[in-house]
């Protein structure tokens, strides 16, 4: 249950003050700021390999042109030209501390860069950093603090290699510690480490798209290289090639590449795509956002950063520049808010009505940022003060007039909705603890993850998990919660936890004594007592003898693929049981609103005419009902579970 302040805890209790559902409108989706770009800049140039960085002033852009390394401060000032000669073929641009920007070119295998320490002003003299032991074929650079330390990153052949700057003094070259049959693209981002976006093909041949950290003592100790993990794949025959990455950290990492295909009918489309806003950016293979197209089909893509005041979000290329606001966008809808119904159906399952006053034409359009996907901040309450409940995503609205009277409706979702919506497009199958299976099946929703009190099986017993194509991300992670205790819970509109409901759970709230009950069922309904699972050459088994001695036993018995040992068949029994008893259905109170109350809560009362003693039972699902228009409504009608 979330905590409460004393008075709203009193306000709830005594049904008194003035009962307050909070609507807010925020420009977010998933719980990230969404961004909506619009052209600041587009002429006829050609589409050169480019990047580009910005600072809080300018737009620093990187191209090789004509066989030379070029520069320009702000899109249509004019290129300037930094190589000697016109041999340069890749090039890779970073800025930091509104005065550094450097640009690192190759001629040849010799690796150069010129720097600016007044903000693209003017640049130092071409320097060779080192020569190369084979031919280059991507480069990319990062700052890591302002005085100026840094890595350049480069692909010789399949082999990726980086060296460091220190007080200005470039150290020794070192090689990855990971294998590729082929390095296309290569695009980097420090934040507390070296984080980097790799294109090419992996050692079986297939296209891919990795992402991959050089840890600088934030989250890994300083020059490791973290494991080598797919975020996107193509089989080998599939005639795609990835290719011409970026990446840059805009409320999360936010990342492009190109996919190009040869086949019947060809194309080349550039993609965007993003790691969960408090995830890892490489916790694991396929946790990144499944990738959204852009209406962009040049080989080189755009580059993304961020810069200018206010901030903006950047993609740019040679002949195009396009710039989207970063800034928070929020509409207090509260004081229209007529009537509500708040669903939630389960831990993953939300819905919402919210039906709003629209007497004075204020919702007509609708205004920023209401819009489809973006997200409503809700909180129940008295008076002011209130209690944040799982936030939704608008999927809808519409306009209504009855009797003169004009509303606005607003339709809304809960995370499931954005699970039902995301799928692979490829097979996965990997061998992973469930806690990390079901981490990633979020991820690729764009949910963020969160283990908070997961049982020992699930954060610990590793299993072969198939996801193909044709399932969603919610089958995924309800097929998954079958052979586990744990539960899934919504924590914001953006983030998942996984818990295990234990039986011994203390007692949140109490109902009946001094928080009033309105109308009550309680019930009682058989549950699976027995459960066997016919494993890999073991069997595991778990009873309710309790259960079995007061009701006739139904069995569960089913075969599973996924354990080898006695031990580890009888946990997924056990699972199976315990899932068996949180899914009974026992009845329903009608109250006022718990502000506080939560899917998976422990809640009691007392009645005598049910039974001596006090009643448990587990919140299994909410709705919330609010009208102040006509015959004022505001309950909560909570369906009880199994404890």
């Amino acid at each position: 249950m979330r905590s409460l302040p004393a008075p709203l805890l009193a306000a709830q209790k005594a049904a008194s003050g003035v009962p307050l559902v909070r609507a807010i409108a925020k420009n977010e989706v998933r719980g990230q700021r969404h961004l909506v770009f619009s052209q600041t800049f587009s002429n006829a140039d050609a589409d050169d390999e480019h990047g580009a960085a910005g600072d809080s002033t300018y737009l620093h852009r990187a191209r090789v042109r004509a066989a030379n390394a070029q520069y320009e401060r702000n899109a249509g000032s004019g290129w300037s030209t930094l190589s000697s000669a016109n041999d340069a073929v890749h090039v890779a641009i970073a800025a930091v501390n509104n005065q550094r920007v450097i640009v690192v070119y190759n001629r040849g295998t010799g690796i150069y860069y010129r720097e600016s320490t007044n903000q693209g002003s003017s640049f130092g003299a071409e320097t060779l950093i080192l020569t190369a032991g084979a031919t280059v074929n991507a480069l990319a650079v990062a700052y890591r603090n302002t005085s100026g330390d840094l890595a350049v990153f480069w692909a010789e052949g399949a082999t990726l290699r980086r060296v460091r700057r220190t007080s200005g003094t470039f150290g020794s070259a070192a090689s990855w510690t990971q294998s590729a049959n082929s390095i296309n693209g290569l695009a980097a981002a420090w934040f507390g480490d070296f984080d980097l976006v790799l294109t090419g093909t992996d050692t079986s041949n297939r296209p891919t798209l990795w992402s991959l950290i050089l840890g600088d003592g934030f989250s890994f100790t300083s020059d490791t290289w973290t494991a080598f993990c797919i975020q996107a794949q193509a089989e080998s025959d599939e005639q795609v090639t990835f290719q011409a990455p970026s990446v840059a950290v805009i409320q999360t990492h936010r990342i492009t590449f190109v996919e190009k295909y040869t086949g019947t009918p060809a194309y080349t489309r550039t993609y965007w795509s993003a790691a969960a806003l408090s995830g890892s950016f490489s916790a694991g293979n396929w946790e990144w956002l499944d990738p959204v197209p852009l209406n962009n089909s040049t080989n080189d893509g755009y580059a993304v950063t961020k810069g200018k005041t206010p901030e903006q979000a950047i993609y740019s290329r040679p002949a195009q520049v396009l710039e989207a606001p970063t800034a928070a966008v929020t509409l207090d809808m509260t004081a229209d808010l007529i009537e509500a119904r708040i669903e939630e159906a389960d831990g993953l399952t939300q819905r919402g009505e919210l039906v709003f006053d629209n007497s004075n034409g204020q919702y007509a359009g609708p205004p920023a940022p209401i819009a489809i996907h973006r997200t409503m901040e809700l909180g129940l309450g008295y008076d002011t003060s209130y209690s944040l409940v799982p936030a939704q995503s608008i999927v809808g609205w519409e306009y209504r007039r009855d009797g003169g009277r004009s509303r606005f409706v607003l339709r809304t979702r809960g995370n499931d909705y954005w699970l039902s919506l995301a799928r692979t497009r490829t097979s996965i199958v990997e061998s992973r603890v469930m806690t990390q299976i079901a981490r990633a099946a979020a991820a690729r929703a764009g949910l963020d993850f969160l283990a908070t009190g997961a049982s020992t099986r699930a954060s610990t017993f590793v299993v072969e998990w198939a996801v193909h194509p044709q399932q969603t991300q919610l089958e995924v992670l309800r097929a998954l919660a079958q052979i586990m205790a744990d539960d899934y819970y919504t924590y914001s509109v953006g983030t998942l936890k996984i818990t295990e409901p234990l039986a011994s759970q203390s007692v949140d709230y109490t109902y009946g004594t001094d928080h009033a009950i309105y109308r009550s069922r309680f019930a009682n309904e058989a549950a699976v007592s027995v459960v066997e699972v016919v494993a890999s050459g073991v069997l595991g088994q778990a009873f309710d003898f309790v259960r079995m001695n007061d009701e006739k036993p139904l069995q569960d018995r089913r075969r599973s693929p996924h354990e080898t040992i006695a031990a580890d068949a009888s946990d997924n029994a056990a699972a199976r049981l315990r899932k068996a008893t949180l899914g009974k259905r026992l009845g329903e109170l009608v109250t006022p609103p718990n502000c506080g109350l939560e899917i998976g809560d422990v809640i009691a009362f007392s009645d005598p005419s049910i039974g001596a003693g006090q009643q448990n039972a587990r919140v299994a699902s909410i709705v919330t009902l609010h009208r102040r228009d006509g015959t004022a409504v505001f309950e909560q009608r909570v369906a009880l579970g199994g404890v």
